[in-house]
């Protein structure tokens, strides 16, 4: 048999008691009549198992088809031999307080089991079933092995070996000593005489936790928390389906062959940029995962064999360590640059590899996330094809495929240096993620990368290509244009509340307005306003309780001509002060509970003002343009000091018009006014609402109560929700979807955060064909950009829900860093054009102009720059 190749350059049978590093402390053996601990790394598997107890995703499988006169007695006491020789491979474990410990067992009385197989895809079938069974680490053992007799001379031969007993290096041991045992046997009918092993994996175990302590183990912690401080703790790839809540070993593999010139010239730009094929493959590997993943900053993880001294290489055992590599692709360097950046964190990293991972993921990631692995998710290694034959006596070996592939990264790219300077590699990829489709394009951008990064190294990052097969970038349909009958919102609600005026416009716990009643009571409130020196464009604050009132106040603010600033109740008293000050408010519509907030805004209207009922009934003459302010919403300013976003009215009715005509004229819905004025989504649930149908202001205990307000929204009718996520999420948990709740509900709207399609939610669907959900986004620097509503029938829904296209009248455009399009199904800045866009923020002159910038394909037009990712998929539906 010949080395898979998990192992660097030549192995040799036994270790020298020699030391070859820096320390000359003898290693001691381990005292046995003390609790044999586990090694950090066993630790770690262990524990994973635990939680996991049927997973096989540490299952390492040697698989080999033999061909020839094999001797299957022969075979066994070969293996059990090199059992016998490895205490780790009779090693099972205990728990105790909580904490593996090693159990030595005895040398088994049989390793290798027999079947036959009808043919080889019998024997496929077979292998795939024995790689796939899972281990008991309690009870052992934790290696097996079976033949399978496929014909006369032709047996496959498939040994599993759980992950926390053996590595790939153990794997190379395991089958020099199996060989040279077998051909001892054969010739001598004598075991091979083996050098003798100073010590066992147990011995490592202890003599490691010795190590890793005090003040050694704090200055390499030190080091590592230094260089992956600030790192994303998960590298955001595109994926094909929502990441599982448990991750899933089943993988898949594809394999990458590049040409010979290729390979060739990627040695070249290795000797002639002082970096190892390791470095340079490394290099063009991060600038695609950063890529795809819209960061700049991609930790990369690598396996090192962590054999840090002569004592341990000819030990079968759960050595090998993995490096967090982390690439600094920001700037857009050249592809020369970013390989010498790449060279001096690499070296620097190999030179602090004695660090085992698992103590770094007890600092960086101290909080178990079973559905990803931590620190890094995606690992590549960089592997010499070991020429040296491994083989069994009158038999030859080669690899048999199973079509079974397991991962614990999200992505696991293995590449292999011939002997003669070829480059093969396999990249497996979580199926429970990725399709083959996907990881195929990736594989191919990479070739296309490293050929343009060949052949000019000196290149930007952002002018080397993308994938050879799609070059030219696939620029999203912005053909929105629809012309709007109006350009204010008064312009729009007077054309409703005429031809509806007796029906119910705003209804509350404690009151009811037709929509006669409050054009009149808005149209009162408006002329006072401008009675007492409101003029067009002013901002006019309004601080009320969630009620009609609060209604009523916004409506009259925009028929006098001015745009309101919401000013929450709730909102402690500096908060306030600052809005005031900052908007230079002055007036503001106020309850009279709050009147005392505003001692020094010159005009306080309340709602029970006198002089409200000697106001015309009429509206203001004013004229009013599609520039026109309809608000102006302050940010949460949880990124820094809250700003306030100026908002023309032709963006709400474009909205809402567009709503109108993809949601349909409703005239007797009734939706929820769920959210405070103070969220820009309120916008679009208090005027559509307006629109011919019914506002409906639900009691406090409600709002916040979801089984109560699910029964509230059954007592009203409702037919129609906005609700934030975490609203949406909490009412769906709370609601039986078999049972008659929210019959009455037509249309369920989320913003806010990514829409989650989870089986709760589909249920609810399913049982409810009238029911449709509407995913919908827009920052706040913007109406609503983006809608996307999933098809009645939930078992047709994608994995994960698009934003979808466009609204009318609005471009958007997915850029890189330097504002170019990027390619279908990459990751870019998402960033919109159109008559949904802001002015910009209230006094920040500077933060106007860096996020409001000229774009488009000719550069004229107005483009804000949300700072959001985003992608076409390609064929789906619409933009994720």
């Amino acid at each position: 048999m010949t080395s898979h190749g998990k192992r660097p350059g030549t192995l040799r049978l036994g270790g020298s008691p020699k030391k070859r590093n820096s320390t000359n402390r003898e290693i001691v053996a381990a005292d046995r009549a003390e609790p044999l601990l586990a090694s950090f790394a066993q630790r770690r598997i262990w524990f994973l198992q635990q939680l996991d107890p049927d997973s096989n995703a540490y299952n390492l499988p040697l698989v080999r088809r033999l061909r020839g006169p094999l001797d299957p007695a022969l075979l066994e006491r070969a293996l059990t031999l090199v059992v016998a020789r490895h205490e780790a491979l009779r090693t099972v474990f205990d728990a105790a307080d909580g904490e593996p410990v090693q159990r030595v067992l005895p040398v088994p009385s049989r390793i290798l089991r027999h079947t036959r197989a009808d043919g080889e895809q019998g024997a496929a079938r077979l292998v795939h079933d024995e790689i796939a069974a899972p281990f008991d680490l309690s009870t052992g053992p934790l290696i097996r092995a079976l033949l399978i007799r496929v014909g006369d001379d032709d047996h496959v031969l498939a040994v599993t070996v759980h992950h926390v007993a053996a590595d790939g290096w153990s794997f190379g041991l395991l089958q020099l000593e199996l060989a040279a045992h077998c051909t001892a046997l054969r010739d001598t009918s004598r075991p091979a005489v083996l050098p003798p092993l100073p010590l066992q994996y147990a011995d490592f175990a202890a003599w490691e936790r010795r190590e890793l302590t005090g003040a050694g183990l704090e200055q390499r912690l030190a080091y590592w928390r230094d260089r992956l401080s600030g790192a994303p703790a998960v590298l955001k790839l595109p994926t094909d389906r929502p990441r599982p809540p448990v991750a899933d070993a089943d993988a898949g593999m594809v394999e990458w062959r590049p040409p010979a010139e290729l390979a060739a010239a990627v040695h070249r730009l290795g000797r002639d940029a002082g970096t190892s094929t390791f470095m340079t493959l490394l290099s063009a590997f991060q600038l695609v995962l950063a890529r795809h993943s819209g960061t700049r900053d991609v930790l990369v993880g690598t396996p090192v064999a962590n054999r840090t001294r002569t004592e341990f290489e000819g030990l079968i055992g759960m050595f090998v360590n993995t490096l967090a590599l982390r690439g600094d692709l920001s700037g857009d360097p050249s592809f020369r640059e970013l390989l010498d950046r790449c060279r001096a964190t690499a070296t620097d990293a190999f030179a602090h590899a004695d660090l085992p991972f698992e103590n770094l993921i007890e600092v960086v990631a101290p909080d178990r996330d079973l559905s990803v692995n931590p620190v890094v998710q995606v690992l590549l290694q960089v592997l010499r094809r070991d020429a040296t034959t491994a083989a069994l006596p009158g038999v030859t070996a080669e690899p048999f495929g199973t079509g079974r592939w397991f991962t614990r990264f999200d992505l696991e790219f293995h590449v292999y240096e011939e002997a003669d300077g070829a480059l093969t590699g396999e990249l497996r990829y979580s199926r429970a993620l990725f399709d083959e489709e996907r990881i195929t394009r990736l594989l191919d951008e990479f070739t296309a990368v490293l050929r343009a990064a060949a052949a000019a190294p000196d290149t930007r990052l952002s002018q080397l290509p993308g994938d050879d097969a799609t070059p030219t970038p696939a620029i999203p349909s912005n053909d929105t244009a629809r012309e709007l009958p109006v350009d204010t919102l008064p312009e729009l609600l007077a054309g409703y509340a005429a031809r509806t005026p007796d029906a119910v416009a705003v209804t509350d716990p404690r009151t009811s307005l037709t929509y006669a009643d409050l054009d009149r009571r808005a149209n009162r409130l408006a002329h006072l306003l401008r009675a007492r020196g409101t003029t067009t464009g002013d901002l006019v604050g309004i601080c009320a309780d969630r009620g009609v009132d609060l209604v009523v106040g916004i409506v009259g603010i925009l028929k006098a001509g001015a745009a309101y600033v919401p000013l929450d109740p709730e909102h402690p008293p500096e908060r306030t002060a600052f809005v005031l000050a900052d908007a230079q408010l002055t007036a503001v519509v106020a309850h009279e509970a709050y009147r005392h907030r505003f001692s020094d805004v010159p005009h306080v209207v309340t709602p029970d003002d006198p002089d409200l009922d000697r106001q015309p009934d009429t509206a203001p003459h004013l004229t009013l343009d599609r520039d026109s302010l309809a608000y102006a919403i302050y940010t949460s300013g949880s990124t820094g000091k809250p700003k306030a976003v100026l908002m023309p009215g032709v963006s709400a009715v474009n909205l809402l018009l567009w709503q109108e005509r993809t949601m349909g004229r409703e005239p007797a819905s009734r939706t929820v006014q769920f959210v405070t004025a103070t969220f820009d989504y309120s916008v679009q649930e208090i005027f559509s609402a307006l629109l011919g149908g019914t506002l409906v202001i639900p009691p406090d205990e409600a709002r916040f109560d979801p089984p109560g307000l699910a029964r509230w929204m059954d007592e009203q009718a409702i037919t129609r929700i906005y609700a934030p996520t975490a609203v949406l999420r909490a009412l769906v948990e709370h609601v039986d979807p078999h049972s008659d709740q929210l019959s009455a509900l037509r249309h369920l709207c989320q913003g806010g955060e990514a829409l989650t399609l989870d089986a709760r939610l589909r249920e609810l669907c399913r049982h409810r064909p009238h029911l449709r959900v509407h995913n919908h986004y827009g920052p706040a620097e913007s109406q609503l950009i983006t809608g996307y509503t999933l098809p009645a029938d939930p078992d047709t829904w994608p994995a994960a829900a698009p934003i979808g296209p466009p609204i009318d009248n609005t471009r958007i455009h997915l850029l890189d860093d330097a504002l170019r399009p990027v390619p279908d199904g990459m990751p870019g800045q998402l960033c919109v054009a159109g008559v949904g866009l802001a002015r910009g923020y209230l006094a920040r002159p500077e933060l106007t102009a860096e996020r409001w910038v000229p774009g488009g394909a000719t550069g004229e037009e107005r483009m804000y720059l949300t700072g959001d990712l985003a992608r076409r998929a390609p064929g789906g539906p619409g933009r994720r």
